[in-house]
């Protein structure tokens, strides 16, 4: 269980950071972005393909950048190993990225994390879920 303290100080950096949130399934896209709002996040962008996220991050700082595993073209993955290599032209490669994914392996797990996924949430997500994972990634972030 997550203290009120925690929850208190997750819910002042949700208010704060700015989210890029990337998935090819506009429903997805559209849960996600409402999931934020209802923790209180109101700066959120969206891109349907790694591509249009590329271009977001090259043109946008974000504090958070949450990442469907399961994309055509460009995974999840790849595009987080391409972020963190920082020849892509983006503002911020050591952006908190958090993966999310109906991928429970244990291989994918450590793939991620070899991606340099900071957080990896499990489909079907719930707010409090998110909400512990962006504290986290915020926390580390130290988002004024």
């Amino acid at each position: 269980m997550i203290s009120p303290k925690i929850i208190s100080d997750a819910s002042k950096a949700i208010e704060k950071a700015s989210f890029l949130v990337v998935d090819d399934d506009r429903f997805f896209r559209s849960l996600i972005k409402t999931t934020l709002m209802q923790l209180g996040g109101y700066r959120i962008k969206d891109a349907s393909s790694a591509v249009e996220a590329l271009e977001q991050l090259k043109e946008n700082p974000f504090d958070v950048l949450l990442l469907d595993h399961e994309m055509p073209g460009v995974t999840g993955l790849e595009l987080a190993r391409l972020i963190r290599k920082g020849n892509e032209g983006v503002l911020d490669p050591q952006i908190p990225i958090i993966i999310i994914t109906g991928n429970t392996e244990e291989r994918t797990v450590k793939e991620a994390k070899l991606s340099g996924i900071n957080e990896y949430l499990v489909k079907p997500i719930s707010p409090a879920a998110l909400e512990k994972r962006l504290a986290k990634v915020l926390k580390s972030r130290a988002v004024d």
